[in-house]
């Protein structure tokens, strides 16, 4: 089997595999997944993703299934994520080749032909990094196998039953997929502790689960020596990996004073002629100083050349050629488009060599998981564990000697970077190649490790009050959900910040006086502001240099309420945590996404889309003058607006003229299972999701008990669409066939409250003697309810209230049983397989 893998691995990567991956390989294959990857920085991390997946074919070629579905890869910066997701689709494009496609590799003809026969769909990826970037694919079958790419704030929050942006529907739907038959590989896991804490305590909980998480922590730095897979001597001995391994980095040390420390970086940075030199600091101001500094020193030096040649100089508008810069707090729209596109940045992710310099400068945002390879390095000191992030993207690949120069101050501020200084001096002028540098940490002491590693956050204690209250999503307020973010980060330092986003409608509201603190509620819960539309300041800047700008602004506090804001009077008003969405007329915004009061004007990002995110379009109605962003909206030959309007707000009324409102568009992306726009009568859904259930349940292998209640929850989930009230809703005049899915539907007003599942449950047990516990519970959740509770007006008014109120009881305690007998996620997980049923049987028309 191993020359088979590695046959495979090479036409998916274009690379042999190197011997720890082939040991990973046959640990995957035979089901021993190693709780840690110790593997230095350089040696191909990411490609435990091809790894898996190769394993997983191959058992599954084999009749095997001791592998998890769905890989869970995760790292928390958003940079990381689109970069990992671009190795992803470039190794499933060269699978739906190899494995897909027509034509078969000769090489891998017998291992090829064998998987085709077991498994031809490839596998679903998804990138979850912020609203509204997920393309859904790995929620649409529990069967399929799926790669989830994402950042722990997205991805984690759904395992803990509160995804971000998820409703009670989604909450458990995406619990239970994320949260059994999934391995979770946290990257840099040393830069995340809390979250691995976490992890483990849910692996831990779901010892005797059905298909219960597995964890696989990637780092250079562990703190763990617990099961661990890390080089050994035959990865010495290839050639690859000693080159990487050994590639030298001399380090030199440079003390100076505080207020020399930005110019000492910049001076030292331009010594490397030809080069690419890495410059990392600790804040964003100081990133943006270097920028420019670095930039008035290329403009002298371009200036004196010309002066030489005898040629007009003409200074460019920026240095943006030569400098690229990235840091946590850039605008999000700035910082995927510098990601997506920008030249600097790329060629410090391949190996050419450049004609001039050119420099990147980072905070610790660029620390972690980048493929950056640069020449030579400058910094500031910093913690160890930072320290040897740093190094890792400098001559990165070997083959040539890099300088890495730290400047340092007399007396670091930080404890865990004074320490680090320490032992660097100790040290002296050293090679930082990981080789070496694993050898000069082995000689520490465990007191000198840890006094010089960052400072490890814990989360709180995960108990079962919390877990039973997270997985109560039909509970509207639970005032534990606001304490996720300690659950996923630890219980970090406080430090208050703001956010800070330009819409142009802020202009429409002052122009037309909407003073309604509901109204501009309503808009911004309609049209909210994504994350790649704001920027991130500190509360004391923006009381500093935000209220300095002209005009006021919508302040929108955590829970989304919105009222008017003066900005010159923001140092007397609390708006820590909150989001001030400001005019773009109002500037505050440079052209690198970084805060500049003295920028005339800002660009409104609102509508943009960017991989995968849905555009939108905002019109005015009642004018005859387009609004600006008219156009952005696209239309038929007819005129008429193509997309579906998502909400309005009015901004004006009066009896002399026409009412103004502003109004939200967007496209039509996956309209739920209720908008299919065919008729389905309600027999033929019923069978069809018969069959989605027992395919599903066949492919995952479920056993005759769990299989058959599913199937009876499929047959009888939507007989309470019957009822005469939901019939009406869906607009069915023809009372001899009832239907499940309508071309069009009243307002759901005109339900009164009626959820059908709840009549779907009183059928069951009321007109079919149902009484598998597992059955019901599925029935009655199929769309997010009854966990635990159904509100009263959701009953059945053609039914006795005294039964509907027993059902509904006893529907809250059966929910609580079947959690301790199935386990959390494990019951979410066959609430899904009924749900997917279910989205696919409703979007087949016949």
């Amino acid at each position: 089997m191993e020359r088979k893998f590695a046959t495979v691995f090479k036409e998916l990567t274009d690379h042999l595999p190197l011997p720890w991956q082939s040991r990973l390989y046959d640990r995957l294959y035979a089901g021993d997944i190693p709780s840690v990857c110790d593997i230095p920085t350089g040696l191909g991390k990411t490609m435990v993703i091809p790894i898996w997946l190769i394993a997983l074919k191959h058992q599954q070629a084999a009749g095997q299934g001791t592998l998890p579905r769905r890989l869970v890869y995760i790292i928390n910066r958003r940079t990381v994520v689109d970069q990992a997701t671009e190795v992803v689709e470039q190794i499933l494009g060269r699978q739906d080749m190899l494995i897909g496609g027509d034509q078969v590799v000769d090489q891998a003809t017998e291992v090829v032909e064998q998987i085709q026969k077991k498994w031809t769909d490839p596998p679903a990826v998804s990138t979850l990094r912020g609203e509204l970037a997920d393309n859904g694919e790995w929620r649409k079958d529990p069967s399929r196998p799926a790669i989830i790419v994402g950042t722990i704030d997205m991805v984690g929050s759904k395992l803990l039953f509160n995804g971000y942006g998820d409703g009670p529907y989604w909450r458990v739907h995406h619990a239970g997929l994320v949260g059994q038959d999934a391995l979770w590989v946290h990257d840099e896991a040393h830069i995340t502790p809390a979250f691995s804490a976490l992890l483990h305590c849910i692996a831990n909980e779901q010892k005797d689960c059905l298909r219960p998480i597995h964890v696989m922590e990637l780092t250079a730095t562990p703190r763990s020596d617990h099961d661990v897979l890390g080089l050994e001597d035959d990865d010495l001995d290839h050639p690859i990996v000693h080159e990487r391994i050994t590639a030298e980095k001399i380090v030199k040390l440079h003390e100076v004073e505080k207020s020399k420390k930005g110019a000492r970086i910049v001076e030292l940075a331009r010594r490397h002629a030809s080069a690419k030199v890495l410059i990392y600091v600790q804040t964003p101001r100081e990133v943006k100083a270097i920028a420019n500094k670095l930039g008035s020193e290329i403009d002298k030096e371009q200036r004196g050349l010309a002066k030489s040649r005898g040629e007009k100089y003409r200074k460019p508008d920026s240095w943006d050629c030569r400098i690229a810069i990235l840091n946590g707090r850039m605008r999000g729209y700035e910082r995927d488009k510098m990601a997506a596109g920008n030249k600097v940045y790329r060629k410090f992710l391949d190996s050419e060599s450049v004609d001039e310099s050119i420099y990147f400068v980072c905070t610790s945002a660029g620390e972690v998981g980048i493929d950056i390879d640069a020449d030579h390095m400058v910094c500031d000191m910093s913690p160890m564990d930072s320290l040897i992030q740093r190094l890792g993207r400098v001559n990165r690949r070997g083959g040539k000697q890099a300088q890495v120069d730290i400047v340092y101050e007399e007396e670091e501020k930080n404890t865990e970077s004074k320490v680090t200084c320490d032992i660097l001096k100790s040290w002296g002028e050293f090679n930082g190649s990981p080789e070496e540098l694993r050898t000069l940490l082995s000689e520490l002491t465990d007191t000198e490790r840890d006094a010089a590693f960052s400072s490890t956050v814990k989360p709180p204690p995960l108990d079962d009050i919390i877990l039973d209250e997270w997985s109560m999503t039909s509970v509207r307020d639970i005032p534990s959900r606001q304490n996720v973010p300690q659950y996923l980060h630890g219980k970090e330092p406080y430090i208050p910040m703001v956010h800070v986003a330009w819409r142009q409608e802020i202009e429409l509201f002052r122009e037309y006086e909407v003073k309604d603190d509901r109204s501009l509620t309503d808009w911004f819960r309609m049209c909210p502001v994504r994350s790649r539309e704001r920027l991130q300041v500190l509360l004391s800047e923006a009381k500093k240099e935000i209220s300095k700008m002209e005009g006021s602004a919508v302040c929108l506090d955590a829970a989304g309420n919105a009222e008017w804001v003066e900005l010159e009077q923001l140092t007397d008003i609390d708006v820590s945590g909150c989001t001030l969405v400001v005019s773009p007329k109002s500037g505050g915004l440079d052209d690198r996404g970084m805060l500049d009061i003295s920028g005339k004007k800002a660009l409104d990002v609102a509508v943009a889309a960017f991989r995968g995110e849905p555009e939108r379009g905002r019109r005015l109605e009642g004018v005859d003058s387009p609004y600006p962003f008219d156009d952005d909206i696209p239309r038929g030959p007819d005129g008429k607006i193509l997309w579906p309007e998502r909400g309005r707000v009015l901004l004006r009324e009066e009896d002399e003229r026409p009412a103004v409102e502003l109004v939200l568009y967007m496209p039509a992306l996956e309209l739920p299972a209720e908008n299919a726009a065919f008729y389905q009568p309600l027999e033929k859904h019923s069978q069809l999701i018969v069959e989605y259930v027992s395919s599903i349940s066949k492919r995952l292998g479920l056993n005759d008990e769990i299989s058959g209640a599913l199937e009876r929850a499929a047959r009888l989930h939507d007989t309470g669409k019957e009822a005469q009230i939901w019939q009406r809703y869906a607009n069915n005049t023809n009372d001899c066939v009832p239907v499940a899915k309508s071309k069009s539907y009243r307002n759901p007003g005109s339900l009164g409250g009626y959820r059908h599942e709840f009549g779907s449950l009183i059928r069951a047990i009321i007109d079919e003697g149902v009484d598998n516990e597992l059955a019901l519970h599925l029935i009655a959740t199929h769309h997010g309810w009854g966990r635990p509770y159904f509100r009263e007006k959701a009953y059945d008014r053609e039914r006795s209230r005294s039964k509907s109120w027993k059902i509904e009881a006893d529907a809250r305690r059966r929910f609580g049983r079947l959690q301790r007998r199935y386990g959390r996620w494990t019951l979410a997980w066959l609430e899904s397989i009924l749900r997917c049923a279910d989205a696919l049987a409703s979007t087949k028309e016949e």
